[in-house]
């Protein structure tokens, strides 16, 4: 994030005016407190008994002894991260102090700290617990049914829930609480070892209990992690779509137009449902705020325009969807880069899109790159032509934006068209790269992503099943690619005429292209017409296109006349070993409609390796059986961070055919919503999204197709997809999901007398309203004279475009944006530089970065514009000096689209934030005095309130992708880039930090930014190249955009020591708690990233220079989830009896006989060998009678086979209830699986 993430700037009306007197031209600077951060956390385990871990503790007093006046500050709570912040009041030398029941109070008298800078962080402070003979300490774990944390923060929907924990006594009544933290955890200081209680955690309506008995052994060591699962799942809210009055699908609508929303919405537990609609600013008009449907006035003007709905079930389940309209009229944008098989740009491609109104067309430029608009419709040929190559032929629902599509290069020959012609495609092994899916890393780090997540076609994951099911996964290991022959023509002489059927008067070319069936390269969507009128689907054993030209003349057959085709077998056929059908259908493709079309019979040759057909003209052809009663499945990819992505199928075939491979691009930025349609009935298909760039998987999925589509026409499914039974929902499998965190900062609350531990809904707005009022009452302090009110105030004020500077980009790893950059600078009235800028923003985080610069060069309707100043602040109305005060401090302003000021922004569509808290994540700063001192005390009260000390961005070109249009590219920004980073920028004092970067950018007065280069205290030991190596790699990609700007300059990381001493700190925030780095575009970037993968940069880092540090070295590298889990047998039936029956004794870290049944670790202990008191396994699968636990339950342990001791479980409960040991048995008898 930065002001190029979403900064923001001022607006004025006239120039500056002269104070009457020149003697407040000197007005001293105030000076403000310096404040100290940090974070309060306990310790539980010792790495042997229990490995150690963190907790993070909410609502604990910390203040600061001042160790050379011995005066201490007033306390402040933590907040549900363990953050706290302190206003120190001197520069002096300091301690943090603590008070929190159940803990040792104290100070951290080891880690004293002077305080010299304005910020001072002083990292994670660990506070002993209180330890006594007869308690024990349990902390652990918290999530919903399906396994997220219980926490929601959207604060400008005044939705703050936040989950307690409770400790019990056997009366009932509280002993203890707390919150349950930001990252689903709680601790228990001091729990009664010999007592029985029970463990109760809150979450709005939701509640669960955990007994604890004294049978559970607490004293047999001090921390014991319980972990508790609410019973309630999140709802789930589908895609938003809009609709015009006829139920049509949007995707773009005329300015000032109406569309209806609809939030489809299921509760898997029956919850009633709450909606709430809301728009970003200046995004038009809602006819409601609730409701399962609503009615959206969009401006009157063209843009882009962002909806969002938040749903909730009243028990701590929510989920949100947004919808990204543009009102370009009845139009929708293609765009994107065509290159060949290799990656090589291609220029002058013929790009055609044919719609029922109409075709439009372009060319691409000298990077591959090309922009057009097509008439909005139902149905859309996408044709890509260059002579040399073969054609791409798609057929989309929507538009591309962003697209990446690769060309085959064909086999050219001049041949004289007099004689007979005889010529073979001779492939080499680049024409035939195999499935896409083969070109990514399966290998070590990412081995799990290729295990393939089992979903029930409802959305829900579940086991993979019993039997053995042979599937078309994806090759760990990349295959030599194996061509086989390619397509062969035999031309008689004399044979060929132009359109006007005039025989060519010299040479001809022939270009021959052969498909291969396992990459992209076949046209359309296997739609075909059969010569009985019938639409069917095509499989393909075999395709190619030939075509002919002299010049720009296309030539074809002479009427009466048929060239021999001969068009092998695909290898992948043929390797099945599978019969052959002697005859087969012969098709060629319609480019115009986009279809396959059955023409005649091919016949298979003798040595039963190619079918032979004699072609009346020349076209792409294909070799297909014809296939009905076909399936569609429908895809919500709303978890997916890519604009666009392609989507590889491989689907089974029967009697023993070789399987069929699809790979469409998917744009994930219309909508949400897809649809796979020509799929076999009843089949387990292999679905593997693939990231446009890189090799990183997103993971890889099964599902079956379910009964025939219905309605089965058109056999392309109608949006929203009704037709199809079955649906897929995606999720990126390497990158962890998003916290709660993104873009809150620590001064969501800060400017407010509210705070985290303060539990806020929809129904009650005072959240909501305190951040507005704080909001406008930072504006008028920023901006006491009204001068800013609008964007086109702001420009005249500051003389716009007068001398500016202007430079357009897409900030690639910050937030998405296109940037449309304008700077200006000139002597304030004190004779001090101040700067001006402002950037309007284009697309969102949803949309393609090349489309997003696109917008931004053409400077159309921004979706917002961020401004900045670093400027003095005007006194207020009233006071004949409008400048008293030469004190210069950054200033943020937000406009939305018509230009209109507004105290909030939604800058990566997880929700609006708050102005300047939002600002101040990345651009830094600090409230005065920390926070809010007491309640009813109003925010910014004064000009001395809005110094928040925040601070200019550099230009990072690293960061940018940029216009392939000639002066808007990387090479022509060049010299703006620079000026902008030392004229705007270094004026600013933006830090030591980022004045030595800019330097060092351009060292000897290079006019080329240096983007590899590391600054000095990264770089200083030669022998150890790995520091250099990750300030490169990874500090500069994913840490210096912010962290360069930090007030506290250890936090600046410009010195390697900085980034190494916090290694414990950093493994915590980056690889557990995930809440660095701190924006979900470069959090998803950091995590998804190749050469280097940076997780694993980190993990060598860690594991070279981080002891002493805190550092635990088994928390970071690669990160593969397992999906959400599984409802299983085990988990919905068998966990239940444990956590109702058992594990009020079982459970924790000592549990009797070790064995604990909690959930999430039952089922390893009950497989984890012998039975402490038989010779038995404690479950033998597929065996009740040797399985010890059956035993125990059913009083028959004493007794051969069990030979066991002690008494009958559950201990003094009685035999289990007939049900619950029938469930039981027929788990174990059908395998006891997980």
């Amino acid at each position: 994030m930065a002001l190029w993430l979403g900064g923001c700037n001022g607006e004025q009306d006239a120039a500056p005016t002269k104070p009457t007197s020149p003697a407040q031209q000197s007005q001293a600077v105030t000076p403000l407190s310096p404040l100290v951060r940090g974070y309060i956390a306990a310790r539980v385990g010792d790495d042997q008994r229990m490995p150690r871990h963190d907790v993070y503790l909410p609502g604990v007093k910390v203040y600061l002894h001042d160790l050379v006046t011995g005066a201490t500050t007033q306390p402040r709570e933590t907040d549900l991260s363990g953050r706290f912040t302190l206003a120190a009041n001197a520069q002096n030398r300091f301690e943090v102090c603590w008070s929190a029941p159940g803990f040792v109070s104290g100070c951290d008298t080891k880690n004293a700290f002077n305080v010299t800078a304005r910020v001072k962080n002083v990292g994670t402070v660990l506070i002993p617990i209180a330890t006594t003979a007869t308690t024990a300490s349990v902390w652990g774990k918290v999530s919903l049914a399906d396994g997220s944390k219980p926490r929601k923060l959207s604060p400008l929907d005044s939705v703050n829930a936040v989950a307690r924990l409770e400790l019990l006594n056997s009366a009932g009544g509280i002993v203890y609480q707390t919150q349950i933290n930001n990252f689903g955890e709680y601790l228990l200081p001091q729990v009664a070892e010999a007592a029985s209680v029970t463990l109760r955690a809150r979450f709005e309506q939701a509640t669960v209990t955990q007994p604890i008995l004294p049978d559970a052994n607490l004293a047999g060591i001090p921390w014991h992690q319980v972990d508790l699962r609410f019973g309630n799942f999140p709802p789930r809210v589908k895609p938003l779509v809009a609709t015009d009055a006829g139920g049509r699908w949007t995707k773009s609508v005329a300015p000032g137009a109406v569309v209806k929303l609809a939030a489809s919405a299921s509760d898997r537990d029956g919850h009633p449902l709450q909606y709430l609609w809301s728009l970003d600013p200046g995004a038009g008009t809602l006819s409601a705020t609730s409701g399962t449907q609503v009615q959206w006035t969009l401006p009157a003007v063209r843009g882009l325009y962002t909806a969002r709905v938040l749903v909730y079930d009243g028990n701590g389940g929510y989920d949100e969807q947004s919808l990204s309209l543009r009102t370009d009229g009845a139009f929708v944008l293609y765009s994107g880069f065509v290159t060949d098989l290799a990656g090589t740009a291609l220029s002058a491609v013929q790009v055609e899109i044919i719609t029922s109104a109409g075709t439009n067309t372009t060319t691409t430029n000298a990077s591959g790159f090309f922009r057009v608009f097509a008439r909005d419709a139902d149905r859309y040929v996408f044709n890509l032509r260059k002579t040399g190559y073969g054609p791409v032929s798609q057929i989309y629902d929507r538009g591309i934006t962003g697209g990446r599509w690769k060309m085959q290069r064909a086999t050219v020959t001049v041949v004289n068209p007099t004689l007979a012609i005889d010529l073979t495609h001779q492939r080499s092994s680049s024409e035939c790269p195999g499935r896409p899916s083969e070109q990514l890393d399966w290998t070590g780090k990412y081995a799990a992503a290729r295990t393939p997540q089992w979903q029930d076609g409802q959305g829900n994951v579940i086991p993979p099943p019993l039997e053995q099911v042979s599937l078309p996964l994806p090759s760990p290991e990349r295959p030599r690619p194996v061509c086989g022959p390619g397509i062969r023509v035999q031309i008689p002489a004399n044979g060929l005429v132009d359109s006007l059927g005039r025989a060519p008067t010299g040479n001809v070319e022939i270009a021959l292209t052969t498909i291969d069936l396992k990459s992209a390269q076949m046209p359309g969507d296997f739609t075909t017409r059969a010569l009985s009128g019938q639409t069917l689907v095509a499989q393909s054993y075999g395709a190619g296109t030939v075509s002919i030209t002299s010049g720009n003349t296309k030539y074809n057959l002479k009427p009466g006349v048929t060239a021999t085709v001969t068009v092998a077998v695909d290898p992948t056929q043929l390797a099945t070993g599978a019969a052959l059908p002697s005859t087969i259908p012969f098709l060629y493709f319609d480019e115009t409609a986009g279809v396959w079309n059955e023409e005649l019979k091919a016949t298979l040759n003798a040595a039963g390796t190619a079918y032979v057909a004699q072609a009346p003209h020349f076209s792409t052809f294909n070799m297909d059986l014809l296939k009905s009663n076909q399936a569609c499945v429908r895809i919500d990819s709303t978890a997916l961070a890519d604009a666009q992505y392609s989507l590889e199928i491989a689907i089974p075939m029967p009697a023993g055919a070789a399987p069929v491979y699809r790979t469409v691009v998917i744009d994930n930025a219309a909508a949400k919503i897809h649809a796979l349609y020509n799929l076999p009935t009843n089949t387990n298909i292999v679905l593997v999204p693939i990231r446009q760039t890189g090799t990183v998987p997103i993971g890889t999925f099964v599902v079956n197709t379910g009964g025939a589509q219905n309605p089965t026409t058109p056999n392309a499914p109608v949006f929203p997809y009704a037709a199809c039974s079955t649906e897929v929902v995606f999720e990126d499998r390497v990158i962890p999901p998003p916290t709660i965190d993104f873009l809150h900062g620590l001064d969501s609350f800060a400017a407010i007398d509210l705070d985290e531990l303060d539990v806020s809904d929809p129904a009650d707005l005072l959240l909501k309203n305190s951040l507005e009022q704080a909001s406008q009452n930072y504006y008028d302090q920023a901006d006491p004279r009204t001068k800013r009110l609008t964007l086109a105030q702001f420009k005249t004020y500051n003389g716009f475009p007068v001398g500016e500077v202007r430079a357009v980009y897409a900030n690639h790893v910050d937030l998405g944006f296109g940037r449309d950059m304008h700077c200006t600078k000139r002597l304030d009235f004190f004779g001090q530089d101040e700067v001006a800028c402002y950037v309007s923003n284009y697309g969102t985080i949803d949309t393609a970065d090349s489309a997003d610069v696109e917008e931004a060069r053409l400077a159309g309707t921004p979706v917002a514009t961020v401004a900045m100043e670093f400027s003095p602040v005007e006194s207020q109305v009233g006071n004949p000096d409008e400048f008293d005060d030469p004190q210069r401090v950054v200033k943020f302003y937000v406009y939305d689209a018509a230009g209109t000021r507004v105290g909030k922004a939604n800058l990566d569509n997880l929700g609006t934030r708050p102005i300047p808290q939002l600002c101040m994540v990345c651009h830094n700063g600090v409230y005065p005095d920390g926070d809010v001192p007491a309640p009813g005390f109003p925010a910014f009260p004064d000009r001395e309130s809005v110094k928040l000390g925040s601070r200019f961005l550099p230009f990072d070109l690293q960061s940018y992708e940029f216009s392939t249009v000639a002066g808007f590219t990387k090479a022509d920004m060049q010299d703006e880039m620079k000026s902008l980073n030392f004229n705007y920028v270094v004026p600013t004092l933006p830090g030591t930090a980022t004045t030595e970067l800019i330097n060092g950018w351009y060292t000897g007065g290079a006019l080329i930014q240096n983007e590899a280069y590391v600054v000095p205290l990264w770089n200083n030991v030669p022998a150890e190249p790995l520091r250099a190596q990750t300030y490169k790699d990874l500090v500069g990609r994913s840490c210096r955009t912010c962290h360069i700007s930090q007030l506290d300059p250890d936090l600046a990381f410009n010195a390697s020591t900085q980034f190494s001493s916090r290694m414990g700190s950093i493994e915590a925030r980056v690889c557990v708690q995930h809440v660095m780095p701190h924006s979900k575009k470069t959090h998803d970037l950091f995590w998804d990233s190749v050469g280097p993968h940076q997780p694993g940069l980190l993990q060598i880092f860690g594991d070279t220079y981080g002891a002493g540090s805190g550092w635990n070295g088994q928390l970071c590298g690669t990160y593969v989830s397992g999906g959400t889990t599984p409802v299983t047998t085990y988990s919905s039936i068998i966990q239940p009896i444990w956590n109702t029956n058992c594990t009020a004794c079982h459970t924790g870290g000592a549990p009797p006989a070790g064995l604990s049944l909690a959930a999430g670790v039952s089922h390893g202990q009950l497989f984890n060998g012998n039975a402490t008191q038989s010779t038995l396994d404690r479950i033998e699968p597929f065996s009740v009678n040797n399985s010890y636990v059956w035993h125990k339950l059913n009083n028959t342990h004493l007794a051969a086979p069990a030979n066991g001791s002690g008494s009958q479980m559950p201990l003094g409960g009685g035999t289990l209830p007939g049900a619950n040991l029938t469930s039981i048995s027929s788990w174990i008898n059908g395998g006891a699986l997980p």
